[in-house]
């Protein structure tokens, strides 16, 4: 519920940011646009330091709180902004940037606590909380988009960023009713005089820069780079300090979905025999294949004996299969795509149907993998890796989507 929360706060945030500094205050659309790719590249980058802070200094019980108490500030920085007529353009920035380093520190620490929930042999549980996880973040960005935006549309857009504040009130007041950190919880106990001084600073250089490069509209390439190195640096780290064979099949999987994310950006966005996917069948299908996804992860989780170990292997390769068909399906799609974009509609469409079939089997096989890969982290991975584990996942899911992008803009532009 708590990402959930969060992914409200997120989603609802920039949908109203992103008309109110249209309409309100006039920002042209040319520097909107680099404002929230910004942010974006900030969310793939500053995680890993949120996770690392976690693991190595507060533990992920102070980690969350913090970064729960950071997301509300930031909030509320943002509701004043749309309260006040003078330095509402600075306000937005730092209320981005605060609610940026609440993340960082939030996400990461709120997965690797749903991985800890339950011990490692237990994976009917450890896959039941990934699966609601993933529902709440799901039913989060829907919420976003039924109930803040008309609430901003309706009421203003104090109100549709109040929402969002309550929310991340919410998420506060979860989080202090969570159990607090036990022993357990990091395999290192950190020394008293280093727990608050050094992250803290830290952080402060993070919002700083961060801030420095929104107002500045410096090259967001530079960030993505950035945050691409890091990942890879972490992943070497971690799999020297554990052992690539107990790490092995996360990092396939971990490129995996990277794999799957670049698909889904690339297969709606071309054209075949002519046609285009239309964004009505599209985002019906983004919306239909993960809940299928979640329905299908949940009916396999529920076949399991509870307190076993569960067959995973054989989640992990029927999710392999599949992808793999969509991608076979993609590729004929493609063999027989010979008509350019720009050509009229052939009266042939096998390879517009192939590339359907192909999305049909994607959207649920890359919900599916959205459970396993932090059911397997959680599983695998140690204690004193497991948050920067988890935000090296997804943040190379967001990479993907990057890539993604950067290859259909190529495509198209051939």
């Amino acid at each position: 519920m708590i990402i959930g929360l969060e992914r409200l706060t997120y989603y609802g945030t920039r949908s109203v940011l992103t008309i109110f500094l249209v309409e309100q205050l006039q920002v042209p659309r040319a520097r909107v646009s680099p404002l929230l790719t910004t942010i974006d590249a900030l969310l793939c980058l500053l995680p890993l330091a949120g996770a690392f802070i976690a693991d190595r200094y507060w533990g992920l019980a102070r980690a969350r709180l913090a970064g729960g108490v950071v997301l509300l500030v930031g909030q509320l920085v943002l509701v004043g902004a749309s309260l006040s007529s003078a330095f509402a353009w600075e306000l937005v920035c730092i209320g981005l940037v605060l609610q940026v380093i609440g993340n960082a520190l939030l996400a990461p620490a709120l997965y690797a606590s749903a991985g800890q929930l339950f011990t490692r042999e237990d994976l009917r549980n450890l896959l039941t909380s990934f699966v609601l996880l993933t529902a709440f973040v799901m039913a989060g960005a829907f919420m976003a988009s039924t109930v803040v935006i008309p609430l901003a549309s309706g009421f203003g857009y104090p109100t549709g960023l109040g929402m969002t504040a309550a929310s991340a009130a919410a998420v506060v007041m979860l989080l202090a009713l969570l159990p607090k950190a036990d022993a357990a919880e990091t395999e290192e106990s950190p020394s008293p005089g280093r727990l608050w001084l050094g992250p803290s600073i830290g952080l402060m250089f993070l919002a700083a820069g961060s801030a420095w490069w929104l107002l500045r509209a410096e090259p967001v390439w530079i960030l993505q780079l950035l945050s691409a190195a890091l990942v890879s640096a972490a992943l070497i780290y971690c799999s020297f300090r554990v052992g690539l064979r107990r790490l092995g099949l996360l990092v396939v999987l971990m490129l995996t979905d990277v794999l799957t994310v670049v698909l889904m950006v690339l297969m709606p966005g071309l054209s075949y025999d002519g046609m285009q996917m239309s964004s009505s069948l599209s985002i019906g299908l983004m919306v239909a294949g993960p809940l299928v996804g979640l329905l299908l992860a949940w009916l396999w989780v529920s076949r399991q004996p509870a307190g076993g170990p569960g067959p995973l292997g054989r989640l992990v390769v029927a999710c392999g299969i599949v992808l793999g068909l969509s991608v076979l399906l993609w590729l004929a799609a493609l063999a027989l795509n010979t008509t350019p974009a720009a050509a009229p509609v052939s009266a042939s469409a096998n390879s517009w149907a192939l590339a359907l079939a192909a999305m049909v089997l994607l959207y649920p096989a890359n919900n599916v993998l959205n459970v396993l890969l932090p059911t397997l982290t959680a599983r695998r991975a140690p204690v004193r890796h497991l948050a920067l584990l988890m935000a090296v996942g997804f943040i190379m899911s967001r990479l993907g989507g990057v890539l993604g992008e950067v290859l259909l803009a190529w495509w198209q532009g051939r």
